[in-house]
């Protein structure tokens, strides 16, 4: 039986998910006038959202950008995650690292050295191409949404990988060695045996990976926002912060109802495809030992793709960011530019913002990770160790975080503080707005990791404790903690790394009371002061490096980071 200290949280964190949701569809049928409900309002919003001119072109914006984000991550993150997994490569624990490097580095960095690198007038790529070629156009401008797609594919690949990669690395190769005893060739064997088991993996990992593009931020905002260019995410970002008059909440509140249905379907979906996987199951209660492929003369090959991945998604980015944040202005990029380089735009930026968004983020990474984490065991104990009613329920809205455009919880709160709470309590604009939608967001993360911990901890070992004369809270404390503690601290540091680097949940809920430091660069770079905001989003990265050397020694390094509890059921 769950004690009340286990059930109150986390049925309370189970109701603010759906309230937030809830609230979001309610004010999309009310009537606001002067920042209060008004009444019924019908379908007077979705209305107003149809007459909207950006629409149709947002619409297709989105579907675009995702459908290119999605091919992208897949034609690198499956090539990578066999090289990792399934291959002789040698020294390939080194592509582990440089995703998961990958994984936290902050997206709107990536996106500045992308469009620092390719911008159509100031960019070396396109300047360097039209001088060799005497161009009279930028050939490749990285401000459209094929260039959005691009980038934003290459941050998603890491995405793609951690949850493709386990379930090659659990494969039985049983199937694959009866395949080559008949002489398939390793095309054959590839096509015919190996993707097919993996089916659901990929089936799985592209929808989870569509649900993260369409919803995406980082991307979108810093190189499309200044070109006109709207996705889904930035698309809401005008309607809520609109550069003349007042948000449009109606409007606001109809587009993320819209977008909760469609994500509603798309979960569904989601976990039918996971509860269909166990037809494809081939792993057996007998030892294995999977058979590497040989690479032979195409190791450096392998290798190379290695490199570009590297250098697209880490090495580039950082390189170009930098050398911004050290220049005085915007200048093509020739050896007469390090002359010019300096460190006057650290001196510059406006340190006590500055002071204020990393205070802000220090406040978020002492309380959300270990909220994270006490919620997480809160809701995973009631559902792996318990015969709770109702505990699958529990661990299926604990999941909607995972499954649900993020933004959407960030617009629920923001909604919810101003129309709901702002005369009860009063946390618009505070930093433990932020907290509340940093924690809920990133809930689904920590009930995946602790729910695969504790399901991995035998029920012997509790009984022999009690059977021994142990008190529950002896028990717990001697037995499942200390099993249940790498597991908890991993996803500890790797939610302290989210607090420093996120953007597009702080995008919804900040203000400049409450501003965090990724928002810092944001403000800066969407102001028009590039280097100022270059200069921002290298103190961020800074700040990243000893986190991320903890989190590549203690993090997770599986699909516990991403996977589903269907199958643990």
């Amino acid at each position: 039986m769950a004690r009340p200290l286990v059930v109150i949280p986390a049925l309370v964190t189970a109701a603010t998910i759906l309230a937030l949701l809830g609230f979001v569809i309610v004010l999309s049928f009310s009537k606001i006038e002067d920042g209060m409900i008004a009444g019924f309002a019908g379908f007077g919003n979705f209305a107003t959202l149809l007459s909207d001119p950006n629409l149709p072109r947002m619409t297709s914006n989105t579907l675009v950008f995702a459908g290119i984000a999605l091919a992208v991550s897949f034609l690198l993150g499956v090539p990578l995650a066999w090289l990792a997994e399934r291959s002789d490569l040698p020294g390939r624990s080194v592509i582990w690292t440089v995703m998961l490097a990958s994984l936290v580095l902050p997206g709107f960095l990536v996106g500045m050295g992308w469009l620092l690198l390719a911008h159509p007038r100031i960019g070396v790529l396109n300047t360097t191409l039209e001088n060799v070629f005497h161009l009279s156009f930028p050939p490749l401008p990285i401000n459209n949404v094929a260039g959005m797609g691009l980038v934003e594919g290459l941050l998603l690949t890491s995405l793609t990988f951690v949850l493709v990669a386990p379930s090659l690395r659990t494969m039985d190769p049983a199937l694959e060695e009866a395949a080559r005893m008949s002489g398939a060739s390793s095309r054959s064997l590839l096509w015919n045996v190996t993707l097919p088991l993996i089916l659901p993996a990929l089936v799985a990992a592209a929808m989870y990976v569509a649900i993260v593009a369409v919803g995406a931020f980082d991307i979108p905002a810093v190189i499309g926002l200044g070109s006109r260019i709207y996705t889904f995410s930035t698309f809401m970002y005008v309607h809520a912060y609109p550069a003349d008059g007042f948000p449009d909440y109606g409007a606001i509140a109809a587009g993320g109802a819209v977008m909760i249905v469609i994500a509603l379907a798309m979960t569904f979906a989601y976990v039918y495809v996971l509860r269909r996987a166990r037809s494809f199951a081939v792993i057996t209660g007998k030892a294995y030992r999977p058979r590497l492929t040989e690479l032979g003369r195409w190791t450096p090959a392998a290798w190379a793709l290695v490199a570009v991945y590297a250098l697209g998604a880490l090495i580039i980015p950082f390189i170009f960011t930098l050398i911004y944040a050290l220049l005085p202005f915007a200048e093509p990029l020739d050896a007469s530019v390090f002359s010019h380089m300096s460190l006057l735009n650290f001196a510059q930026i406006p340190w006590g913002l500055v002071l204020t968004g990393a205070l802000h983020t220090a406040e978020l990474v002492l309380v959300v990770p270990l909220a994270v984490v006490a919620l997480s065991f809160a809701i995973s104990w009631i559902v792996v160790r318990t015969t709770m009613p109702g505990r699958f329920v529990l661990d299926g809205i604990a999941f909607m975080p995972h499954a649900v455009p993020s933004i959407l919880f960030g617009i629920g709160a923001t909604l919810a503080a101003l129309f709901l709470l702002q005369k009860i309590v009063p946390i618009y604009g505070t930093v433990t707005l932020i907290g509340l939608v940093y924690t809920i967001g990133w809930i689904s993360f920590g009930t995946r990791i602790v729910n695969s911990s504790l399901i991995q901890i035998h029920s012997d070992l509790l009984e022999a404790g009690a059977m021994s004369g142990a008190r529950a809270g002896a028990v717990f404390r001697d037995i499942v903690l200390p099993l249940v503690r790498p597991a908890a601290f991993g996803a500890w540091i790797y939610v302290v790394l989210l607090c420093v680097r996120e953007l597009t949940l702080a995008a919804f809920v900040s203000t400049p009371k409450n501003i965090t430091l990724p928002m810092v660069a944001w403000f800066e770079w969407n102001n028009g002061s590039i280097h100022s905001g270059a200069a921002v989003a290298v103190i961020v990265v800074l700040a990243l490096i000893p986190l991320l050397f903890l989190f590549l020694q203690f993090g997770p390094r599986s699909d516990a980071m991403f996977g589903s509890s269907v199958r643990e059921r």
